[in-house]
């Protein structure tokens, strides 16, 4: 091998050393504010893994729930198996009821664990590879630049906080360009099939779309091979595909008729959303109008004058948007799957105008770089100091343990976006029942009952709640969102019911009636707000928040995490 010349010696020292100072900017923005909400749940989502890696801690590995694969729960539940271990070692678990119980009486470190790993380490480590990925197959300025945008990419960075699914299909895509680039570069071999299929079944195992990557490989494997071979490849490619398949899926096979029932139903909720939703939405408040609008231009490029490998990355953007607006939802996390192929578009596009421009053209990098990072990076701050601040719902709940006094009735509206309060022990001990009454019940939530009915310490309030739905008997609720009772104020005021806790989301018309029902007949005790302007009303985002808050100008507007809350005082009924 031949000696590296001094100045190259420079200049790789020198990439290396930004090369981590991007890795330390992208772990930073991902860890700051990683702890919102806790001891609260305030994302809708993060309970699905969280509680499927606990309840497999049964014995039963059946996720009995196909909604999503459970691959990232079983990779959790391992950590939490870890965990319990390393607490036994330590005498802070002598049992496995002690550790139920700890999560039932603080379930922080368990969250924390699983958005540390499959947030805030997912997330830095597909900063890391996409920064290889370009850096083996275009050159070093395109992965670092790559790079530098994915470690500011607001839309990353925020679901970098959650437990879930996204950001580790992200970091799985990301690999499965490896082989298929590979391939687009000529290397033929067996091997970079059978890796494409293994990487394909993680994909899968990790979120159902991420079998989009299957049009990339299949667009390389045409590319790169005589007619007469592509057989060959193909079968290589399901070699490690199917085995992958199976053993991250396994019920899925196991217990078809309930998996495919389970997946129909998911189907109905992917009903498209126009070709603009995610272009307006998703990528302009997840990249920043400037860094969109470059990643645009880039990917138009390759349509003129297509390089083939990044021909290859147009074809999975074009495609996975596609699916995206004629199937797919209008949440922002949907669009995941395009920002490091976006990215590098925009870096494509930036270091080939650089090129030029000889002496300047590192300032002009530089320059560049920072102009059309800018609102990402604000975005990005700015979240991280509103999740850091106490979330509107636990501001809400501080207000009526101290102003409410224990077992007063209350009724709460749109149960996401309200306080989480404590059960009384008569309605604790009424779910106890319904769930015993059940054929096929719930063990484990029969031992959380049982915690919070016997074990429990905590001298906080309790309270009757009642949960406000349009119609309390057709609608399905969980153990802890239940009983409902109407939007009707008479009907609070029969039963007795004293307080009524209201969330102000958007205009909400359709319950306009009861609005001035309520306004009539209670007097408001108390108001909470997330914005910096106290006389906002509703939302300013029209998607409805799993999170916490996406947009810029919303972002702008905000002091902390949450919807604004509002605490009506029921005058007592006529006739009472």
């Amino acid at each position: 091998m031949k000696p590296v010349p001094d100045h190259l010696k420079g200049e790789l020292w020198t990439r290396r050393i930004l090369f981590g100072i991007v890795l330390v900017l992208a772990f930073g923005l991902r860890i700051f504010g990683v702890q919102f909400g806790l001891p609260y749940i305030y994302h809708a989502d993060e309970p699905v893994v969280v509680n499927h890696a606990l309840a497999y801690g049964t014995g039963d590995l059946h996720p009995h729930f196909f909604k999503i694969p459970p691959l990232v729960s079983y990779l959790l539940f391992l950590a939490y198996g870890i965990f319990f271990l390393t607490g036994r070692v330590f005498g802070i678990f002598q049992r496995i009821s002690d550790f139920e119980y700890f999560f039932y009486a603080d379930p922080s470190a368990f969250y924390l664990i699983a958005r540390f790993l499959f947030g805030v380490a997912a997330g830095t480590a597909s900063v890391a590879v996409l920064y290889h990925l370009i850096r083996k197959h275009f050159d070093p300025d395109r992965a670092l630049l790559s790079a530098f945008f994915m470690a500011i990419a607001f839309l990353h960075v925020k679901d970098s906080h959650y437990a879930y699914v996204d950001i580790p299909l992200v970091f799985v895509l990301i690999l499965a360009f490896f082989p298929i680039l590979k391939m687009i570069g000529g290397d033929d071999r067996v091997r970079s099939h059978l890796l494409t299929g293994i990487l394909t079944g993680l994909a899968i195992g990790t979120k159902y779309n991420g079998m989009v990557v299957v049009v990339p490989y299949f667009y390389a494997s045409v590319m790169a091979r005589e007619r007469g071979r592509i057989l060959k490849g193909w079968m290589a490619f399901l070699g490690g595909f199917v085995p992958v398949l199976v053993a991250t899926n396994p019920y899925a096979f196991l217990d078809f008729a309930f998996f495919l029932k389970e997946l129909t139903i998911q189907s109905k909720a992917q009903c498209g959303v126009g070709w603009i939703q995610h272009l307006r939405y998703s990528l302009a408040g997840g990249l920043g109008l400037p860094l969109l609008a470059c990643a645009l231009v880039g990917l138009g490029r390759q349509f003129f004058a297509p390089h083939p490998k990044a021909g290859c990355l147009a074809v999975f953007i074009v495609f996975y948007y596609m699916i995206l607006s004629l199937w797919g939802q209008p949440y922002d996390r949907y669009a995941l799957p395009l920002i490091p192929f976006l990215l590098f578009m925009a870096a494509d596009l930036i270091v080939g105008l650089s090129q030029p421009l000889r002496g300047l053209r590192i300032p002009f990098l530089v320059l560049s770089a920072a102009v059309v990072s800018a609102p990402s990076i604000i975005s990005c701050l700015l979240f991280g100091k509103i999740m850091l601040e106490k979330d509107v719902r636990t501001v809400a709940k501080d207000w009526v343990v101290q102003n409410i006094p224990s077992g007063t009735r209350l009724a709460l509206d749109w149960d996401f976006y309200v306080p989480r309060l404590k059960f009384s022990r008569a309605q604790l001990e009424e779910k106890q029942q319904e769930v015993l009454s059940l054929q096929n019940f719930s063990r484990a939530q029969l031992r959380r009952l049982d915690y919070l009915l016997n074990h429990d310490q905590s001298a906080e309030p309790a309270y009757e709640l009642y949960f406000l739905l349009d119609d309390p008997i057709a609608s399905p609720r969980f153990l802890f969102a239940k009983p409902g009772v109407p939007y009707d104020v008479s009907f609070l005021q029969f039963r007795g019911i004293e307080y009524v806790i209201i969330v102000r989301l958007h205009d909400r018309l359709e319950r306009s009636d009861f609005f001035r029902d309520l306004i009539d007949h209670s007097e408001l005790v108390a108001r909470f707000s997330p914005y910096r302007d106290l006389s906002r009303q509703g939302s300013y985002d029209s998607v409805p928040l799993t999170g916490g808050p996406f947009l810029l100008g919303d972002l702008l507007l905000r002091t902390r995490n949450g919807q604004m809350i509002e605490i009506y005082r029921l005058k007592p009924a006529p006739n009472r």
